[in-house]
């Protein structure tokens, strides 16, 4: 007896869960049906809401190119070390041992004596200079460049550097990656702000539209309230309405990203060019895609939430 109380009970489990997933499927269908049968007004939605996510997300892929530039103009970013006269060998050796083995410092280079006066000879016409001197006047040099990018961490490597007993003075060269930095820094709070206010911007329009909606299906659903039919069941198809509006206005945002990004390709790449570079723009990569995707699935749902609990209050 209690082993075909167990059955029924899981049978009845079972009926409820396929139930369950029918009334989704039923109202996914039925929500689709009617954005198709309103073309124009729900064209006009998605349009307006793949502008809203075409602007934020347009400028995340100048700021994903801007921060491979800087980590390209990160690797002239240095440090210049230079050591005191008459260092020992063994001093010059731990110095560089120790160098090496900080996790900050992704590269050391040391330039001997010799190494710089060649160098120099080469660049400069200085012969006749160099042959009246008794010996060589330049010091040894260590050039170490920073594993970390930002300014202050590089400040901060900067000032340790100055301490070390062996060098005698100390060289930082990176005034134009930190303008870069900076400005990088700049459009990353600017595409957060412009995402944070665009994202308002979706969640309106499709409340609104899915106020409208609602207001022209008020007998409709006032009849499946008459029959049973609860407030989860009423507010399913909006729910999917709403969802099905924010990942259409995702797919034609990142349509219009991806057209600007190849529109302005061409142009970048033969300015890259005209400065000896070969730098190819870089369009939304399948995180970003999934991304976009994922935050009009959820601002549609959060305006269509919002819009349908507002008219259930009310009703």
């Amino acid at each position: 007896m209690a082993e075909l109380a167990s059955i029924m009970k899981r049978e009845h489990k079972n009926n409820r869960l396929v139930s369950y997933l029918i009334n989704h499927f039923n109202a996914a269908i039925v929500s689709l049906d009617r954005i198709i049968c309103t073309p124009i007004s729900s064209l006009l939605t998605i349009v307006v809401i793949a502008i809203a996510l075409a602007l934020p997300f347009g400028l995340a892929v100048l700021l994903q190119n801007a921060k491979v530039l800087t980590q390209n103009w990160d690797k002239g970013t240095q440090i210049s070390l230079y050591l005191k006269m008459n260092l020992a060998e063994t001093e010059k050796q731990t110095l560089l041992q120790q160098l090496r083995s900080d996790s900050n410092i992704a590269n050391v280079q040391y330039i001997s004596p010799e190494e710089g006066l060649e160098t120099l000879q080469k660049s400069v016409d200085v012969q006749g200079v160099l042959k009246q001197l008794q010996e060589n006047p330049l010091p040894g040099v260590v050039v170490i460049t920073p594993k970390v990018t930002e300014p202050r961490a590089v400040d901060s490597l900067f000032n340790i550097m100055q301490q070390l007993s062996a060098v005698d003075s100390v060289r930082l060269d990176r005034t134009w990656f930190e303008r870069l930095y900076y400005l990088v820094e700049f459009v990353r709070h600017g595409f957060l702000a412009l995402l944070f206010l665009f994202g308002l911007g979706v969640v309106f329009i499709v409340g609104n539209t899915i106020r409208l909606a609602l207001q022209s299906s008020s007998k409709e659903i006032k009849v499946f309230k008459l029959i049973g039919a609860n407030d989860a069941y009423v507010r399913r198809p909006f729910l999917y309405t709403g969802l099905y509006y924010g990942v259409a206005g995702a797919g034609l945002a990142w349509v219009i990203v991806f057209a600007a990004m190849l529109w302005i390709s061409v142009p970048v790449h033969d300015l890259a060019a005209s400065y000896g570079g070969d730098f190819i723009l870089q369009r939304l990569d399948i995180n970003g895609v999934l991304t976009l995707f994922g935050v009009g699935a959820v601002l549609g749902w959060i305006g269509a939430r919002l819009a349908v609990m507002k008219h259930v209050r009310k009703n």
